[in-house]
């Protein structure tokens, strides 16, 4: 049994009120009547009269006021608090049954499960209310007091907000998410019959599991309640995107079968071949959310002689979706200003980048990826060196509809495309520009399904007449409205191809007087990694996944051992070789790369058709060690049977290398060093 809990805190700046913010594309507005508007009837009035105080108003109109963006300070700094744990627990029976046959079974359930909680949150509705007051109760967000001075409002005193004002909008942020897993799994295997060369294995055996997840925010939170008078198709939190709760669950029953065949053996003398031997296997699995699948192996192993062998094989495979990418529920977030240029409307309007929002969603119609795989190696004992043995592997994966997302300039172009053609083909029917339906903002829209547009208004139909006026049909644009959304789901739109070598060597030293050595290394080595990808109208992309993110071309451990009597220990290493850096920081121009003279840290490739010019991420190696005693028989009685190890991984004690982004290192790849230098201690005792 496992149980694991970690805590993090992080504390930031406080939440920042922003026009649009993250989830609303809603503005603060400003009582006229709240007392600290500057604007307000407080400081302004029609005949320039004094408050009943006696206070000092100027001449004009009082006015409301709009609030883009600003910091709410005295709400204190934003506190994260997650709590994260992990349970796990297996059991297992084995045994023995005939002369050759065993069996055993187990069980397993390990859930995980994490609370998100922020203090300081702000709930808009309520900030709103609070912007809305009128009297002392009223939010004053600028941090001062006004008073007139001639003709002129100007900052009075600085000015804290009362706890019982900030409380009426402050909130704390909850989400609560947990994934669980159980199964139940039996084998068999056991010598079959005797044939000529030797005995024919086989081994069989079935696994029954279940899957759930489910993801939970509060009401307010992850929606408004229907009942509430809001959007219930938003949240009531400032820069908090609304989600609804989402879960999801399968079930998964599978059985396979292996099979080894020796088909040449020493004994039968046959030139050539020492050994020769088949091995084959197939999987059936049935998943309760989309349908079955069987997937076959077969490998081939032959000695021609002593010292020497050859082997391949040929397996295809199968990847079912996540739950969350089948059931994650409709999402979404909202541009960051100035927002994004829609290319259609660009065309006509020159307007420029505006505010969309951004939807993601799961799909419950993915198929799962499915794969083809190959290898061929060899495993040679080195002549006249008694126990050192190497080995290479060559093997290729090719892969097929793999799941992935649309970027959203995707998606735009796509749409664009889409419009133009739709445009086209009407003016060829003979209808003139200006009567031609796009169904913008209904749901016979003839773009991209993937959008959601405005209908058009009054401002829409004079832009495009203006552009369309005196221009050839083949230049003319069909009326649509602004972009309202896009939509993100997962699909199975991508091929997939990998192809590298696996090398190894293996030392097992004669014994010495001080001990016995082993030595140990594995590399691997990819020569090609990229994928293709589907995309509505235009051109297959192909992106190169080879050093990019972490997918370098040379990965490597190596372990020295040493044993002697009681005692034990090892001393490894783990190399990862440089890379690209894919985020949108660690790119630049090939202007900028010109002028900083080709640098040897900014790597250019060709990737999806263009050149990219990215930073490359250091290549490193991080060193772990460990020293093990093992208590004899002959130990005191609560000793015997016990064992202690003292490990250290990071010895060095060695930094992540510099990446972009938040942390500023590769969260993906290098999460093991974020600790530094870590001590263990375990201790195992047989009962």
């Amino acid at each position: 049994m496992t149980y694991y809990h970690a805590k993090s805190d992080l504390i930031r700046q406080p939440i920042a009120l922003n026009y649009p913010g993250a989830d609303s594309l809603v503005i603060q507005n400003m009582s006229v009547n709240n007392p600290f508007n500057p604007f307000g009837s407080r400081y302004v009035n029609a005949t320039g009269a004094a408050n009943s105080d006696g206070t000092a108003r100027i001449l004009g109109t009082p006015q409301a006021l709009t609030i883009l963006t600003g910091n709410t300070k005295d709400i204190g700094p934003e506190h994260v608090q997650v709590n994260s744990n992990m349970f796990r627990a297996v059991a297992g029976l084995r045994g023995k049954f005939g002369s050759t046959w065993s069996w055993e079974t187990g069980g397993l359930f390990t859930k995980a499960w994490t609370n998100d909680l922020s203090l300081n949150a702000v709930r808009e509705s309520l900030l709103r209310d609070a912007l809305g007051r009128t009297d002392a109760t009223a939010y004053n967000p600028f941090g001062y007091t006004f008073k007139v001075v001639g003709t002129s409002v100007v900052a009075d005193k600085p000015y804290t907000n009362p706890v019982e004002v900030v409380d009426s909008f402050r909130t704390q942020f909850r989400h609560e998410g947990y994934s669980a897993i159980g199964s139940v799994d039996l084998r068999v295997g056991g010598e079959l019959i005797d044939i000529w060369s030797g005995a024919i294995s086989l081994a069989g055996g079935g696994e029954f599991r279940k899957e759930q997840y489910k993801d939970y925010r509060p009401p307010f939170i992850g929606l408004n309640p229907a009942s509430s008078g809001l959007n219930p198709n938003d949240n009531d939190l400032i820069t908090a995107s609304a989600a609804p709760d989402s879960n999801g669950s399968r079930t998964v029953a599978s059985a396979y079968l292996e099979t080894i065949i020796p088909l040449a053996a020493p004994k039968n003398n046959i030139p050539l071949v020492k050994s020769f031997e088949v091995t084959g296997s197939g999987r059936f699995e049935r998943y309760s959310d989309f349908g079955s699948t069987t997937k076959p192996k077969v490998g081939i192993n032959w000695k021609p002689r002593d010292g020497i062998m050859l082997r391949g094989s040929y397996n295809q495979g199968f990847t079912a979706p996540n739950l969350p990418t089948l059931y994650a529920p409709r999402r979404f977030t909202v541009d960051s200003l100035p927002g994004t240029i829609d290319p259609y409307r660009q065309i006509a309007t020159a307007e420029g980048a505006y505010v969309q929002r951004n939807y993601t969603l799961g799909n419950t119609s993915l198929k799962p990826s499915t794969s083809v795989g190959r290898s061929a190696g060899i495993v040679l004992d080195i002549p006249k060196v008694k126990g050192l043995s190497v080995t290479a592997d060559y093997w290729q994966i090719s892969q097929s509809d793999n799941i992935g997302a649309l970027t959203s300039s995707q998606i735009l172009n796509a749409d664009n495309v889409a419009l133009q053609a739709y445009t086209q083909a009407q003016l060829a029917s003979g209808k003139a520009v200006g009567t031609i339906d796009t169904g913008s903002g209904t749901s016979a829209y003839k773009g991209s399904s993937a959008v959601e547009r405005a209908p058009v208004n009054a401002d829409d139909i004079a832009a495009f007449a203006a552009f369309n006026a005196g221009k050839p049909a083949a230049q003319q644009l069909a009326t649509v409205g602004r972009i309202l959304s896009r939509s993100v789901t997962f699909e199975n739109l991508a091929k997939g191809y990998v192809a590298g070598w696996d090398l190894g060597l293996n030392y097992i030293a004669p014994t010495l007087p001080i001990g016995k050595f082993n030595f140990n290394a594995d590399w691997s080595y990819v020569g090609r990694s990229f994928t293709t990808r589907k995309i509505p109208g235009a051109a297959a992309i192909t992106n190169e996944r080879l050093d990019v993110d972490g997918t370098t071309r040379w990965r490597g451990n190596f372990t020295i051992g040493w044993r002697k009597g009681a005692w034990n220990s090892s001393f490894s290493g783990y190399y990862i070789g440089s890379y690209r850096d894919n985020s949108a920081g660690s790119t630049i121009t090939a202007a900028q790369y010109a002028s900083l003279n080709n640098p040897n840290y900014i790597s250019k490739y060709f990737d999806a058709g263009t050149y990219a010019y990215r930073y490359i991420v250091q290549d490193s190696i991080t060193y772990n060690a460990s020293v093990k005693y093992a208590f004899k028989k002959d130990a005191p009685k609560l000793l015997r049977d016990t064992s202690m190890r003292l490990g250290v991984i990071n010895l060095l004690d060695k930094e992540p290398p510099l990446t972009s982004g938040n942390f500023g290192y590769s969260s993906s790849v290098y999460t093991s060093l974020l600790a530094g230098r870590t001590w263990t201690l375990d201790v195992t005792k047989r009962f």
